[in-house]
């Protein structure tokens, strides 16, 4: 645990916090079946936070049972691309982690 966490997040942190999850309208971006709750309380990152830091682009709004059940990002159990800064993905569906770009499509 980082020592910021120590004694509880930072403010930074917080208005970070809130303006992921008013992007992703307090919705579960992770929707795991049988445990999503829908509504999100909390801020999962999709990459490693050593990697990604707190950039938006790698945070999404999630329930409190998928973060817990997703884990760790960095420890392999969960993998994901960035979100895009739209909030949800086309035809309002669920955020899903994406394959990389060919030479071709980039």
């Amino acid at each position: 645990m980082s020592t910021a966490w120590a004694k509880g997040s930072t403010r930074a942190w917080r208005r970070l916090r809130a303006r992921i999850l008013h992007r992703d309208a307090y919705t579960c971006q992770l929707k795991l079946p049988g445990v999503c709750t829908g509504q999100a309380t909390q801020v999962h990152h999709t990459v490693g936070r050593a990697i990604s830091g707190d950039d938006p682009a790698y945070l999404v709004a999630a329930c409190a049972p998928c973060n817990l059940k997703t884990g760790q990002p960095d420890t392999g159990k969960f993998t994901a691309a960035p979100k895009t800064t739209q909030g949800k993905g086309v035809g309002g569906e669920a955020w899903r982690p994406r394959t990389p770009l060919s030479r071709r499509e980039r």
